[in-house]
C-alpha cells in the first residue's frame, strides 16, 4: 500500500514535470504489475478459502449424521425432521459462509485497510491521523448498532425452523390431512407460520440494513474528509496535490473492505448461532454408545436373556429367557412394552436397569454391527425406501446375490424374476413405498428381515395389514423358521405357533410353556 501510494503521489506531482516522465513510466508499470498481483492472490484466496470451508462443513456434517445416528430409538422419535433438516442445510451453510467468505475476508480486508492507513499516515501524517479515527469510530459505532442483529436472526430462524418442521410432517403425512378435511385448517396455520416469519425477516433486514448503511455513511464522510482536510493542506502548503489524490486513490482501494467487514460481521453473528444450535443437536440424547472393548459373536446360537429388565414407561424388572431355537409369543395391550422388548435385544434402546444377553453376553459389550447382523426384525414401523423391492430387501446385507434375494422374497410369496409381477424385484419402490398396498410392503419387510436367515428373528406384530393369503404365507413362515423367533402380536391364534407365552400388562409379565 506505501509502494502503491507513493507511485501515485509521483505520478500526479510528476506531471508536472517534464523531466521525470520516466520515473512515471516506471511507476506505472509497478502500479500495473501490483495490480496483477493483487488479482492473482484474490483467486487464491476465493479457491483456498472455499477448499478450507467445505472441509471444516464436511467434517461437522459427518459429525452430525454420526450422532443421529447413534441415537436412541426413543430419542429418535422426539426429534422433529423439520430441525434436523434445517442443521445439515442452513446452520452447516452459515458455517461454510463463515470459513469461506468471513475469515478470509477478514484477513485479506484487515491487510488492506493496516496497509491503507499506514500509507496514509506516512504520507500526510494529518490526513491519515484524520481519516483513520473517523473510518474507526465510524466502524465501532456500526458494530453497536449492529447487536440488534444477534436478537433478529435468532428469531428468524426459531420461525423458519417451527414452519420447517410443521412443512416436513404435513408434506410426509398429506393424506392424514385430506382425509380428516383439515387442509383449510392446515392451510390457515402455514399462512400463520409465513407472516410470523415475513415479519421476523423484516426485523433481521431491517437491522442488517442499518448496520450497512452506518458503513456507508462512514466511506461517505470519509471521502467528504479527505477532500475538504486535503483542500485546507493544499492551501496551507501542509500537502501537495498528488498527496491528495493519491490519498483518493486509496481510499477508492479501501472502500470494498470496509463493505467486506459489514459482511464479515454477519456472517459471524450467523456462524455463532449456527453452531450453537448445531452442538445443541449433538448434545442430544441419549445416544448408543460403542462398547468400549467390544466381543465379537461367532457361531450364535440365538439364547435371548432379559435379566431384571426395568424401562421407564413400560417395563418393570422383567425377567425372561428365549432359548435357543425356541418360539416366544408376546402378547399384552397397547404401550405395554412388547416392541419395548424387540427394541432392547437390537439395542435401539437402553434399559433403565438390567441387562440383555444374547448367548449369555451382554448386548451392551458385542459389537453394535454384529449384534443387528445377528438379529433381525420385520415391523410395520419400519418404512422402505426409494428404489427398488431388490434394493429394499437386500437394504442390511452388503453380501446378499441376487439367487438370495428372491429366495427370500419367494418365501414371503412374492414372484421376484416375473417383470409382469407386482412384487417383480426391479419394481420401483418411492419413498416410503407409498405406490404400494400395506400388504406388499409388510411382505417385502419380512423378505428384508428373512435375508441371510438371522439366528434370531423379531416380528413386530406381523400379521397386520396382511390378507388371507399374506396370513398363510407368515403361518409357513413361521413354522419354517429355525432360529430363535420373538413374536409381538394381538392376535391369539399364533399362539399355536409358540413355545413360549410372555404377557405383559402393567409392565410386568406372565411367562407360560404352551404345547407348540
Amino acid at each position: 500500500m506505501v509502494a502503491i501510494a507513493s507511485v501515485m503521489q509521483i505520478m500526479i506531482d510528476g506531471l508536472m514535470t517534464p523531466d521525470q516522465a520516466p520515473q512515471v513510466w516506471r511507476n506505472a508499470l509497478i502500479m500495473t504489475a501490483a495490480s496483477l498481483a493483487i488479482g492473482w492472490l484474490k483467486r487464491r484466496e476465493r479457491i483456498d478459502a472455499e477448499t478450507m470451508g467445505q472441509d471444516y462443513v464436511a467434517d461437522i456434517r459427518l459429525d452430525v449424521f454420526q450422532h443421529v445416528s447413534q441415537l436412541s430409538a426413543r430419542a429418535l422419535g422426539e426429534t422433529r425432521k423439520g430441525f434436523v433438516l434445517l442443521r445439515f442445510v442452513n446452520d452447516l451453510t452459515a458455517l461454510r459462509q463463515w470459513v469461506t467468505l468471513g475469515i478470509a475476508r477478514l484477513a485479506v480486508s484487515g491487510v488492506v485497510l493496516i496497509g491503507a492507513m499506514s500509507a496514509l499516515t506516512i504520507m500526510n501524517p494529518v490526513l491519515g491521523g484524520l481519516l483513520f479515527a473517523l473510518i474507526g469510530l465510524g466502524t465501532i459505532g456500526a458494530m453497536l448498532m449492529g447487536r440488534s442483529i444477534d436478537h433478529t436472526m435468532r428469531e428468524s430462524r426459531r420461525r423458519r425452523a417451527n414452519i420447517a418442521a410443521n412443512l416436513t410432517e404435513k408434506l410426509e403425512h398429506m393424506i392424514l390431512v385430506q382425509a380428516f378435511a383439515q387442509r383449510n385448517n392446515e392451510h390457515k396455520k402455514v399462512k400463520r407460520q409465513t407472516k410470523s416469519l415475513k415479519r421476523a425477516m423484516i426485523a433481521r433486514a431491517s437491522a442488517i440494513g442499518t448496520f450497512r448503511a452506518m458503513i456507508y455513511v462512514v466511506v461517505g464522510l470519509s471521502l467528504t474528509v479527505s477532500v475538504i482536510a486535503g483542500t485546507l493542506l493544499v492551501q496551507n502548503q501542509m500537502a501537495t496535490t498528488g498527496q491528495i489524490m493519491a490519498a483518493l486513490g486509496i481510499l477508492s482501494l479501501i472502500t470494498p473492505s470496509l463493505f467486506d467487514f459489514g459482511r464479515v460481521y454477519e456472517y459471524r453473528k450467523s456462524y455463532a448461532i449456527s453452531l450453537e444450535k448445531t452442538e445443541n443437536l449433538l448434545r442430544k440424547g441419549p445416544i448408543i454408545k460403542a462398547a468400549e472393548t467390544p466381543k465379537s459373536l461367532k457361531q450364535v446360537e440365538g439364547r435371548l436373556t432379559y435379566d431384571q429388565v426395568s424401562v421407564a414407561g413400560s417395563l418393570d424388572n422383567f425377567s425372561g429367557e428365549a432359548p435357543a431355537g425356541g418360539r416366544v409369543l408376546i402378547t399384552g395391550p397397547n404401550g405395554a412394552g412388547k416392541s419395548t422388548l424387540l427394541l432392547l435385544a437390537l439395542r435401539l434402546i437402553e434399559p433403565n436397569r438390567g441387562r440383555v444377553l444374547i448367548d449369555g453376553r451382554d448386548v451392551r459389550q458385542v459389537k453394535t454391527g454384529q449384534l443387528r447382523r445377528s438379529i433381525s426384525i420385520a415391523s410395520p414401523t419400519l418404512p422402505l425406501l426409494r428404489g427398488s423391492i431388490g434394493s429394499n430387501i437386500s437394504y442390511g446385507s452388503k453380501t446378499a446375490s441376487e439367487d438370495d434375494i428372491y429366495e427370500a422374497a419367494a418365501r414371503c410369496g412374492m414372484d421376484g424374476l416375473n417383470p409382469e409381477s407386482p412384487y417383480w424385484l426391479d419394481t420401483p419402490v418411492m419413498e416410503g413405498g407409498s405406490n404400494l398396498s400395506t400388504g406388499q410392503r409388510m411382505r417385502i419387510i419380512l423378505a428384508r428381515a428373512l435375508l441371510g436367515n438371522p439366528p434370531v428373528l423379531l416380528l413386530d406384530e406381523p400379521d397386520s395389514h396382511l390378507d388371507e393369503a399374506g396370513l398363510e404365507i407368515l403361518n409357513n413362515i413361521i413354522r419354517e423358521y429355525e432360529g430363535t423367533l420373538l413374536i409381538t402380536t394381538h392376535n391369539p391364534a399364533l399362539l399355536k405357533h409358540s413355545t413360549l407365552h410372555w404377557r405383559l400388562n402393567n409392565g410386568h409379565a406372565e411367562l407360560t410353556e404352551t404345547a407348540a
